[in-house]
């Protein structure tokens, strides 16, 4: 059940994406962040989008299109040769990292995953025409107002021109400034 209260929030795919993939962007804010979220008792809101956000990233990363550092115990697959060629290393490697984004949502004691219903497509639709955001990331504008939750944290700036959400952007290159209790 969703509190909407000073200390619910919901967060955006690049927030998870950044806490748990070391050397990713603003990995140090983002996991600072997800630290006093945790300690200051925040409802976290996601959508469920953001695990195949992330497994996006995961994979690209380990395909080699990106170039990120690796949690630590999925550091052992970097032989490209072996990636392309065997199926177990590729699915060892995935589950591994996807073990790690697991391992933080699950930090949150109180985390709401919202699906993606007719009410939040049909306001996705309306979120890309009026601020001209792609898809995704109009859906995460979506869900937050489906949910009535305005303090919205994320790592992109273009969520700044959402007038309807409070964005709380982290980032390694900016003051935080936190939603106020």
């Amino acid at each position: 059940m969703i509190l909407r209260t000073r200390r619910t929030i919901y967060l955006d795919s690049s927030i998870l994406v950044g806490a748990t993939l070391a050397g990713s962007s603003h990995h140090q804010a983002t996991s600072d962040f997800c630290n006093r979220l945790t300690q200051e008792s925040y409802q976290v809101v996601i959508s469920s989008l953001v695990r195949f956000e992330f497994l996006n990233v995961a994979f690209k990363l380990a395909s080699g299109r990106r170039s990120l550092s690796l949690p630590v115990d999925a550091q052992h697959v970097r032989d490209p040769l072996e990636w392309s060629s065997d199926y177990r290393t590729r699915r060892s490697w995935i589950l591994t990292v996807v073990d790690a984004f697991d391992r933080n949502l699950d930090s949150f004691a109180d985390l709401i995953e919202i699906s993606v219903n007719p009410s939040i497509w049909q306001e996705t639709a309306d979120t890309v025409a009026r601020y001209q955001l792609g898809s995704y990331d109009a859906l995460h504008v979506a869900t937050a107002l489906d949910a009535g939750i305005y303090s919205f944290a994320t790592c992109d700036r273009h969520f700044l021109s959402v007038g309807e959400i409070n964005t709380v952007l982290v980032r390694d290159d900016t003051e935080l400034l936190f939603p106020a209790p």
